[in-house]
């Protein structure tokens, strides 16, 4: 419980200054931002000079019988180099694809 105040407490002046904006939803994207973070740094850590695809959203639970949802925040490449290429735009060609059955 510690750790999940810590990360909640760092990010109180971001939540504070945000009129008209849904506190929680600004809240999850500022985890999400430190969760992408964290992982690249973990990558570089553990598979130095290899490359990934990371793909990052927010979970939203759904109900009970309901199917559960990702908003997904970011879909990005990273190089061996440690660059990253934004891939976003070629995921959402993709699933627009599926979505209209040309895949």
């Amino acid at each position: 419980m510690a750790c999940v105040k810590q990360a909640v407490v760092r990010h109180l002046p971001a939540i504070d200054s945000t009129e008209g904006k849904d506190e929680v939803a600004v809240l999850c994207d500022k985890l999400c931002d430190d969760i992408r973070d964290g992982l690249l740094q973990a990558i570089d850590k553990a598979c130095p000079g290899q490359p990934a695809y990371i793909l990052g959203g927010i979970q939203i639970n759904g109900p009970t019988e309901g199917p559960e949802l990702l908003a997904i925040r970011h879909f990005e490449l990273r190089a061996p180099d440690g660059t990253l290429t934004d891939k976003m735009a070629a995921l959402e060609r993709a699933l627009d694809l599926q979505v209209n059955g040309f895949n």
